[in-house]
């Protein structure tokens, strides 16, 4: 693995130096890169770590399937998430497809020993993916990517899932018609008019125009819109005149209903069964930091099975609810208030509704008396208190002017996952901090290489 990398950057010159930079200039000048254009390496995972990754995250993923069989009936789990009354509303309405989710993310990072540990699960639509997948296939034509597959060593692109033909977009497009076929039944086979949703100043705007041209042509009638923009009259969601039959939503359930409560249009159209929305609120509940608390905590064993409580202990970073009263700390029985005072190098503490970012405060960047206040203003909110993860740089070559100059970054690595069962395929994002990577919506978006000596 380490040698791939060298010989890598030794290339990494001349007229293959240029003609990556010209491929990226293209994308760039087409506002598709956001940060990565001046990044000029993919990330290299060996493939036995990748189909571990994948296998973990699947077992990950099948018990966070079994905290959503509880949140409607198991008393104990609804109290300890803290939902709302919106919130109990809406994860009653059926979603009309098989699982919460028909898309996720699960947040990590690999370790030395290319183990992964996660740190959140996003039941969100996959920002990055597009933007990956677009530079997996810039890399992949590149001469220099080429030169390296020609020189003795074996290098394969993640460019299509390991077990199917298709590529990551494909993928989401072919989930999105199973899901809606499965949500309007009887076997019936119909074209959905598709609604991406999104707020108008996120940042990941570019790539929502990515995505809608990619549905446009492979023949879904396709727009992007807003939570404001949507309209619910007659029977029909709509946006501007445009009549939407299946919803991909990229905002959060609580920037969602903040305000109209469940009567936004969105909801008063889910409720009706006028419109498929993927993902389903049910799913969107999944993604509080709660979840992960209810992971690792052992009083929860009981909602798992005996190979995924395995998993769980071994990638999922001990994880509780931030309150007054005794828990355990890797088997040790503590007072928790005070253990996490005295142990602030060890710890992120982070609210448990929103993504990373406003909120989120690490331990070892503290001092005493700023991390004893931020503690006790969260006591019995809705805040979490995780174990932090270790995250390895690696060194990447930056475009700095004419040259190249080698900086280290952490990489997150994030399996995707599928319908609630399966995982393929990863979105990898770049930080040059460890706060980015834990306190931040991350970094850079490159693509996932694989690296398989066993062919």
């Amino acid at each position: 693995m380490k040698n791939v990398i060298e010989h890598y950057h030794e290339l990494l010159e001349g007229v293959l130096l240029d003609d990556l930079r010209e491929r990226l200039g293209q994308l760039k000048s087409l506002n598709q890169l956001k940060g990565s254009g001046d990044l000029l390496r993919p990330l290299f995972c060996q493939r036995r770590a990748y189909d571990l990754a994948m296998s973990r995250a699947e077992i990950v993923l099948g018990a966070i399937g079994r905290v959503a069989e509880a949140l409607r009936e198991d008393t104990i789990v609804q109290e300890y998430l803290r939902l709302s009354p919106v919130e109990r509303e809406l994860i009653e309405l059926p979603p009309g497809y098989f699982g919460p989710e028909v898309s996720g993310r699960l947040d990590g990072f690999l370790d030395r020993d290319g183990e992964i540990n996660f740190i959140e699960y996003n039941a969100d639509s996959h920002v990055g993916l597009f933007f990956s997948q677009d530079l997996a296939d810039l890399f992949a034509e590149s001469m220099i990517m080429r030169q390296l597959g020609q020189s003795g060593q074996s290098v394969k692109t993640l460019l299509t899932a390991p077990a199917g033909s298709t590529d990551l977009r494909a993928r989401l497009a072919a989930m999105l018609l199973d899901s809606y076929s499965q949500w309007i039944g009887s076997g019936r086979r119909e074209i959905p008019r598709l609604a991406i949703v999104d707020h108008e100043a996120a940042t990941a705007h570019a790539e929502v125009e990515i995505c809608r041209r990619y549905f446009e042509k492979r023949g879904i009638p396709t727009i992007v819109t807003s939570p404001e923009a949507l309209q619910y009259r007659g029977g029909w969601l709509m946006s501007e005149g445009f009549r939407i039959t299946l919803v991909y939503k990229r905002v959060s359930l609580a920037g969602l209903i903040e305000g109209d409560g469940t009567s936004h249009p969105l909801v008063e159209a889910v409720r009706d069964r006028a419109v498929c929305l993927v993902n389903g609120f049910r799913g969107q509940v999944l993604t509080r930091k709660l979840i992960f608390a209810i992971l690792d905590d052992p009083v929860f064993e009981y909602l798992f099975d005996a190979r995924q409580i395995k998993v769980l202990r071994r990638h999922i970073p001990w994880t509780r609810l931030l309150h007054e009263g005794f828990t355990t700390w890797h088997g040790e029985r503590i007072d928790l208030p005070e253990f996490v005072l005295a142990n602030r190098e060890l710890l992120v503490l982070k609210p448990s509704g929103t993504e990373n970012g406003p909120g989120v405060t690490l331990g070892w960047e503290c001092t005493a008396s700023d991390w004893k206040r931020c503690v006790e203003e969260s006591i019995g909110s809705r805040f979490v208190i995780q174990e932090r993860v270790a995250t390895i740089p690696e060194p990447f070559p930056v475009s700095s002017g004419s040259g190249v100059v080698m900086e280290d970054r952490y990489a997150e690595f994030s399996p995707y996952t599928w319908q609630s069962e399966t995982a393929a395929g990863a979105g990898i994002r770049l930080s040059d901090s460890t706060r980015q990577t834990v306190s931040t919506s991350g970094g850079p978006t490159i693509p996932l290489f694989l690296i398989d000596h066993s062919s």
